[in-house]
């Protein structure tokens, strides 16, 4: 090993250690991993054992093209989901809920995020469902619980859907899984991973099938200036501007982000085209130009950090010294892809995705076939890597989404969901298993 790759990982490491202690220290991740990403090009800038600086500049542009693709699309689909949010799409699923069981709501949130993460994915299922959420539960303890389940299904729908985890849209861009082999071999291990814990909590969490209690609903003026038939036109826009990405894709061979692009255009005239019809109800708030000013864009720039610190990674040799070491130590793929779970638990999935990714470049003459496009590790690094942040609050982005809007603990999760979780965990790892072994 080098120096310069020894000093890499050092400050990976670090800054990886930083980012997980977010909450410790009190810095966004965001400029963390902006800081960690420059750092590492310019110690291979200045590093004497690496390329000149003209091939390492031109390194740098061509991951840095492959990386945007993942941001806009992330930054197309979060747009998205705030229009149709802001313009009334989702208060018509809302208004169609008339159940106050508190079984069936369980039920019902579980089963409504395990579709709409793998649709859309599970940051916005899950700020879609906590909004929906809040209307229908005012008890916060039982918001909580339902809360704390959302995240667990969405985790699990992410898993099984090319754009359900900006893990899984990676394994699909980079061309390591198709979108058919994904949803055709993880649609059961998910529906397992959802299923278990929905069976203890629906006789755990709530005994007795209670009822919620009545709260009356104050009419939203704006809304109703916009009216039912545009709200579901808005809906199914952006429903299908996601849901379609991968047969986009599959058709015109195009870069997955352009269908989201796309869908966002036709959203943003048409809502341009409703805004000016009914000016004088609505206020600025609602153009898209004025949403566009309060997305997270810290997670973006956080992503952008990552990604840009794993790519370095791959160019200096730092990844290519960790594949080898792994092979060295006898490690079988899926128990290599199992460890990835559990560690994405408590580290941050994308970053170990894509420096799995980096370990185990498609080109590479050396690859046994597990390691091929669709093969077994890359299927199962699917599931692991999203449904194995599930394990803890901290695990996952949709995870930590519901601790901060609901102020969920970290020990309040831990005590009363970790296993519950970790029980999915196992049960749709075995089945996994089986399917790649046995089926």
């Amino acid at each position: 090993m080098e120096t310069y790759q020894l000093l890499m990982i050092i400050v990976f490491g670090l800054g990886i250690l930083a980012i997980s202690l977010e909450d410790v220290v009190r810095i966004n991740k965001g400029s963390i991993a902006l800081m960690m990403a420059t750092v590492l090009w310019a110690i291979l800038t200045f590093s004497t054992e690496t390329e000149s600086g003209d091939i390492i500049n031109d390194k740098f542009v061509h991951h840095l093209g492959d990386v945007s693709e993942t941001l806009f699309f992330v930054l197309g689909t979060m747009l998205i989901v705030r229009i149709v949010d802001k313009y009334g799409g989702f208060q018509i699923i809302t208004d169609r809920l008339q159940n106050n069981s508190k079984r069936s709501l369980l039920l019902f949130f579980v089963g409504i995020a395990f579709v709409t993460s793998a649709l859309l994915d599970n940051i916005a299922a899950v700020l879609v469902l906590l909004s929906i959420l809040h209307r229908m539960v005012p008890n916060e303890v039982d918001r909580l619980k339902y809360a704390c389940m959302i995240v667990i299904a969405a985790n699990a729908g992410g898993s099984w859907s090319p754009i359900g985890d900006v893990t899984t849209l990676l394994l699909w861009t980079s061309g390591r899984l198709s979108p058919l082999h994904q949803m055709g071999t993880l649609i059961l291990p998910a529906i397992v991973n959802l299923v278990i814990p929905t069976t203890i909590a629906y006789f755990w969490l709530f005994k007795g099938n209670k009822k919620l209690r009545e709260v009356p609903v104050k009419p939203n003026v704006q809304q109703q200036a916009i009216g039912a038939k545009s709200q579901r036109v808005i809906l199914v826009i952006g429903c299908l501007s996601l849901s379609l990405v991968p047969v986009f894709q599959i058709v015109t061979g195009l870069a997955p982000f352009l269908c989201v692009l796309f869908g966002l255009a036709i959203l943003w005239i048409y809502t341009d085209t409703k805004f000016f019809n009914v000016s004088k109800v609505l206020d600025d708030n609602l153009r898209v130009v004025t949403l566009m000013k309060k997305l997270d864009v810290a997670s973006i720039f956080f992503l952008l950090g990552v990604l840009m610190s794993v790519a370095a990674l791959n160019v200096g040799g730092v990844l290519s010294l960790a594949a080898s070491a792994v092979d060295r130590s006898g490690i079988p793929p899926l128990g290599f892809s199992t460890m990835l779970g559990m560690a994405s638990s408590f580290t941050d999935n994308v970053a170990l995705v894509a420096g799995t990714m980096g370990m185990y470049p498609l080109d590479s003459a050396t690859l046994s076939p597990d390691f091929f496009a669709d093969g077994m590790f890359w299927t199962s690094v699917a599931y692991t890597a999203v449904t194995g942040g599930s394990l803890l609050i901290i695990g996952s982005a949709a995870g930590v989404t519901a601790m901060g809007l609901e102020k969920i603990s970290f020990g309040y999760y831990f005590k009363r969901f970790s296993g519950l979780a970790l029980a999915g965990y196992v049960g749709g790892l075995l089945t996994l298993w089986l399917e790649l072994h046995i089926g």
